[in-house]
């Protein structure tokens, strides 16, 4: 039966988050794009929350698991930056500097997957350590 709520929180959550990244699309596209500011951040800011808060939720397991431990609360900064900011960067940036790089090569599924891998490793580079 855990495993039933399981499926139905994870298609709730994925129905929640195609629409929140619809949603940021069509306010990205919209008529006024250049006078509404929110707008602006929100079609940014949306998409890329929705992906790295889906790459948390990936690594739940291990942030459950350490919550329940004894000890205090540490970041792995070495391993978040290298496996978790540091592949984003690479994909993305290029892309924000070079508008000829985005017109030629759609980066676009592989900025999704570093924004999910990412996530993922800022939930696993958190760590409680025993005192």
């Amino acid at each position: 039966m855990t495993y039933l709520k399981g499926l139905f929180l994870w298609i709730v959550l994925l129905l929640i988050s195609v629409w929140l990244l619809e949603q940021s699309q069509r306010w990205g596209n919209t008529p006024f794009f250049p006078t509404t500011p929110l707008l602006h951040i929100l079609s940014i800011v949306t998409p890329i929350t929705v992906l790295i808060v889906f790459g948390i939720l990936l690594g739940n397991k291990h942030l459950m698991k350490e919550v329940k431990a004894e000890g205090r609360w540490r970041v792995n900064f070495p391993k978040l930056i290298i496996l978790g900011i540091f592949p984003f960067l690479i994909v993305s940036l290029p892309s924000l500097f070079y508008e000829q790089l985005h017109s030629s090569v759609d980066l676009y599924m592989l900025e999704v997957l570093a924004l999910i891998l990412c996530g993922y490793y800022i939930s696993r580079s958190i760590n409680k350590v025993k005192t």
